[in-house]
């Protein structure tokens, strides 16, 4: 399998592949509902670009440029390479965000608001993320 997927963590694949079918999962004041193995890879559109769940952060990227955009906001008024945007993997969604992790630097977790062109840092990477936040069954009786 050549996928983005494919170079996760094996300890995130063995959390992800636990999570129960319906779930939020708690991590300081967000929940989100993350993209099962299946999940991130089924095909979604994104204005007029094709892209799966994983790799819907380039299809973003490709509107932002088709509206003269050149790279996205960062935290503390710096900016983030749609470079770097393209090459991250989503994993989550709460509400119309969008929670990714950056390979290129230790797999560091961010959130995209997409309205916005916006990405900000969760101060974590993917194993801190996994070993911190709290999973809710919502089929649980």
């Amino acid at each position: 399998m050549n996928t983005p997927t494919a170079g996760l963590p094996e300890q995130y694949i063995e959390w992800l592949r636990a999570l129960p079918p319906a779930h939020l999962v708690a991590f300081k004041k967000n929940q989100w509902q993350f993209y099962s193995l299946d999940e991130l890879q089924a095909p979604i559109r994104i204005n007029r670009s094709r892209a799966t769940n994983a790799t819907q952060l380039s299809a973003y990227v490709e509107m932002y440029q088709s509206h003269g955009a050149t790279e996205a906001d960062g935290p503390k008024k710096t900016k983030f390479s749609f470079e770097r945007l393209k090459n991250s993997i989503a994993l989550a969604v709460e509400n119309e965000e969008i929670l990714f992790t950056d390979p290129s630097e230790q797999f560091s977790m961010w959130r995209l608001q997409p309205e916005d062109c916006e990405v900000r840092p969760l101060n974590c990477n993917i194993v801190e993320f996994i070993s911190t936040a709290s999973v809710e069954d919502l089929d649980a009786d």
